[in-house]
């Protein structure tokens, strides 16, 4: 695997151990390093429904494995300050029909994309991507109670591809399809 020398630099910030980018690292296996791998490589071939943001994520936490000093993220090991995270919540609750990018995102709130996302996951408990699906599934369940739009229309509205996509993702999320679910709780709902 090779990288510009530059990418590694705009990935990580200060986190790069600037001497792993000059000398190759011959038979490594990490167990994290690889499922980020087979993650990546999935993603690749079937992409999710995590879009750009999920790849970006995958790839920085790759890059931050090879690159990264150990004691960096020991010393980094806080959160986002409240505004970085409000900022970045706002942002993907108001961009969420976008395909939103990791690189955006660290921009935002001035860090780099490692430190903002390993940032980002300490202070909501998920990646941003993650956070961003279940917003987006979230904000599906609304317009589902309200029952006035079509599916397709809904799947629209909360940035999936088509209907398919979406039900397929909604499904995976909750266990049932967006159609399952909204009638299931049209029948738990007095009227």
């Amino acid at each position: 695997m090779s990288f510009a020398p530059k990418v590694p630099e705009s990935i990580l910030g200060d986190d790069l151990d600037s001497a792993k980018t000059d000398t190759p690292v011959l038979l490594l296996y990490d167990d994290k390093m690889a499922r980020c791998a087979e993650l990546l490589a999935e993603e690749c071939q079937e992409p999710s429904s995590g879009g750009r943001l999920y790849g970006e994520s995958l790839t920085t936490a790759l890059t931050a494995s090879l690159f990264t000093r150990r004691n960096a993220q020991i010393q980094r090991a806080s959160g986002l300050a409240r505004w970085q995270l409000r900022r970045a919540m706002e942002y993907l609750e108001v961009h969420m029909t976008r395909d939103i990018s990791l690189e955006e995102m660290a921009k935002l709130v001035g860090l780099p994309m490692s430190q903002f996302a390993r940032s980002f996951k300490i202070s909501t408990g998920m990646p941003p991507y993650k956070w961003s699906l279940d917003a987006r599934i979230k904000r599906a369940q609304e317009l589902l109670l309200r029952g006035r739009e079509p599916i397709a229309f809904i799947a629209l509205q909360t940035g999936f591809a088509d209907q398919s996509h979406f039900t397929k993702t909604f499904h995976r999320a909750t266990g049932a399809t967006p159609k399952d679910w909204q009638r299931s709780r049209k029948t738990l709902t007095p009227g």
